[in-house]
C-alpha cells in the first residue's frame, strides 16, 4: 500500500499548492464566505479531508458562478482567457482556479477509482504547478516518478493490476469509506453559504474594482490587479521551466545541480499572519492617533481660560514664572536683617512703600526670613 498512501500524500500536498498560488488573490475571503472559521489551519491543510472538502466546494462554487456570468454575457468559455488581463481580473483568476483545482480532483478521482492512468496523467499535467509554489521535494520526487514509469513499462503494468481492490482496502480499513457520506452532508450544511458565494462571485466578475465588494473586506486580496493577473498565469510555464531543469539535473544529470532559487514561490503568498499583522498595525495606528488627539485636545483645554471643576485634578494648570527681585529690591531688602527675631509691622509697611507693586506683606516677610537663613 505504500505506493497508494503516496498518492494520498500527493494529493494533499496539491491542495497546499491550491492554497499558496491563490492565497493572495482572495482564497481566505472565499473560504471565510463559506463559514471558515480557522484559516491558520486551513491554509497549511491540517485536516487533508476538511480541507479537501473546503476546495472542493470552492470548486463548486467558482465553476457555478462562471458558467452563469458568462452565459448572461454572451462569452464563450474558450474566451475567457482573450483580451488583456486589465478587464475581467476575477473572472480569469478564478477560471485558473476552477481549471487547476479540476486536475486535482481528476487526480484524487483517479485515486478513488483505482485508475492509474488519470493519476499518471494528472500528475504530469500539475507537475509545473508543484514548482512555482516552492514544493522543491515534490518536483524532484514528480520528475523521478514520471520518468521511472516511462523507463520501465513494466513497472506501469503491475501498477494496474488489481489497483481497484487495492484501493478499496485502503478505503474500507483506513478511512472507512465514509467521505462521500460526509462530503454529502457538509455540501447540503453549508448549501446557503456556498449560494451566497456563488451570488457574490457573480456580481465581482462584473465590477471593474472587485476589491470593493464585501467579499474582500475581511481578507483584501493583495494581487488582484493586472500585474498580479500576468504573474498568475505566467506561473505554469515558469514552473514547466523549472520541472525540466529539474529533470535534466537530478534524473538525467546531464546538467550540473544548481538548488537556486527552487524554494522561491513564482507567485505573491499571502498568510494569515500577515493580514492579522497588517490589522493589528492599522488598529495601533488609530489608537496612537486617538491619543494625539486627545493630547491635542488637553493642550487647548489647558490654554482656556475655564477649566471644568470635573477635570481639575486631570487637567495640570501651567505654572507661572518666578519674578526675579531685582538689584534695587535687594539692597532694599537687606535693610530688615536688622531685625533678628521679629518683623514689625511698621518696618514692613516702610519697605512696601518702596517696592513695586508686586510686593505685599507675606512676600516681604518670606524674602526676611530667607535672607536672615542665609547670614
Amino acid at each position: 500500500l505504500r505506493l497508494h498512501l503516496g498518492q494520498w500524500h500527493t494529493s494533499k500536498d496539491f491542495c497546499s499548492v491550491l492554497l499558496v498560488l491563490f492565497s493572495s488573490y482572495g482564497l481566505l475571503s472565499l473560504a471565510s464566505r463559506l463559514g471558515v472559521r480557522f484559516l491558520d489551519k486551513f491554509e497549511i491543510a491540517v485536516d487533508y479531508r476538511l480541507t479537501a472538502r473546503i476546495l472542493d466546494l470552492l470548486w463548486i462554487a467558482v465553476g457555478i458562478a462562471i458558467n452563469i456570468y458568462i452565459t448572461s454575457k454572451n462569452i464563450p468559455f474558450s474566451a475567457i482567457m482573450d483580451g488583456k488581463n486589465d478587464t475581467h481580473i476575477c473572472l480569469k483568476v478564478w477560471y485558473l482556479y476552477y481549471k487547476w483545482a479540476g486536475i486535482w480532483k481528476a487526480h484524487r478521482m483517479g485515486i478513488r477509482i483505482g485508475n492509474f492512468n488519470i493519476q499518471r496523467d494528472s500528475l504530469a499535467a500539475v507537475a509545473p504547478l508543484f514548482a512555482s509554489a516552492a514544493k522543491s521535494n515534490y518536483t524532484t520526487a514528480i520528475a523521478h516518478f514520471l520518468s521511472n514509469i516511462a523507463a520501465h513499462p513494466q513497472l506501469e503494468e503491475n501498477l494496474h493490476h488489481d489497483e481497484r481492490e487495492r484501493i478499496d482496502l485502503l478505503l474500507y480499513e483506513y478511512l472507512d469509506n465514509n467521505t462521500v457520506l460526509h462530503t454529502e452532508r457538509t455540501s447540503e450544511s453549508r448549501r446557503e453559504s456556498l449560494w451566497n458565494l456563488v451570488d457574490d462571485l457573480i456580481n465581482v466578475f462584473g465590477m471593474s474594482d472587485p476589491l470593493s465588494h464585501n467579499l474582500f473586506k475581511e481578507y483584501p486580496p493583495t494581487e488582484l490587479h493586472h500585474q498580479g493577473v500576468e504573474c498568475l498565469i505566467a506561473c505554469y510555464e515558469k514552473g514547466l521551466e523549472r520541472i525540466k531543469a529539474v529533470y535534466r539535473q537530478e534524473v538525467l544529470e546531464i546538467e550540473c545541480r544548481n538548488a537556486r532559487g527552487r524554494r522561491k514561490t513564482e507567485v505573491v503568498r499571502t498568510r494569515v499572519k500577515d493580514f492579522n499583522q497588517k490589522k493589528s498595525k492599522n488598529k495601533t495606528g488609530i489608537k496612537s492617533f486617538q491619543q494625539a488627539s486627545g493630547s491635542s485636545n488637553q493642550a487647548d483645554n489647558l490654554e482656556s481660560p475655564y477649566i471644568p471643576e470635573s477635570q481639575n485634578n486631570l487637567v495640570k494648570v501651567p505654572k507661572k514664572k518666578r519674578k526675579q527681585t531685582t538689584p534695587e529690591e535687594e539692597k532694599i531688602l537687606e535693610e530688615l536683617l536688622v531685625y533678628k527675631e521679629e518683623l514689625p509691622d511698621s518696618a514692613i509697611n516702610e519697605i512696601l512703600s518702596r517696592l513695586s507693586s508686586n510686593w505685599n506683606k507675606a512676600k516681604v516677610k518670606a524674602a526676611w526670613r530667607y535672607r536672615k537663613s542665609k547670614v
